[in-house]
């Protein structure tokens, strides 16, 4: 079934036209495309298809922009001194690991590879992570 469009012709008569307006309605994104620049429905109706596909396309590709942005704001920090993950103080000779809270006096020790107190300290906080995610 076309619509038909009513004009009035020169003589005062009424001409029924087929309209060549392509309305295309997206159910998933709720976009509206109306076409009217070819003379046909048909070419219309393809043009509007185009149209409608290219809308759709760029808007999943900005949806996956987004959250990679989201993914890459979370992953670099602010560079704030909080964030901090380890200092190592000299004139102190310690060495503190801010994540977990662990701090050893040892500050050469740790440098010259003694590192085991640390990775102990690491996996005990996994685990008590993983213990608590899935509490």
């Amino acid at each position: 079934m076309r619509p038909t469009v009513r004009h009035l012709s020169q003589a005062g008569g009424l001409l029924l036209l087929a309209a060549v307006i392509v309305y295309t309605v997206s159910l998933v994104m709720v976009l509206v495309v109306s076409q009217q620049d070819q003379k046909s429905q048909l070419q219309n109706k393809l043009k509007a298809m185009e149209v409608l596909r290219a809308r759709l396309l760029g808007l999943r590709v900005q949806q996956q922009q987004e959250e990679r942005a989201k993914m890459r704001r979370s992953q670099v920090g602010s560079g704030d001194r909080s964030e901090k993950i380890r200092t190592y103080n000299f004139p102190q000779s310690r060495v503190t690991d801010h994540r977990i809270g662990w701090t050893t006096h040892d500050l050469q020790g740790f440098l010259d590879g003694d590192i085991g107190p640390l990775i102990d300290a690491l996996k005990i906080a996994d685990v008590e992570e993983q213990l608590a995610d899935e509490s």
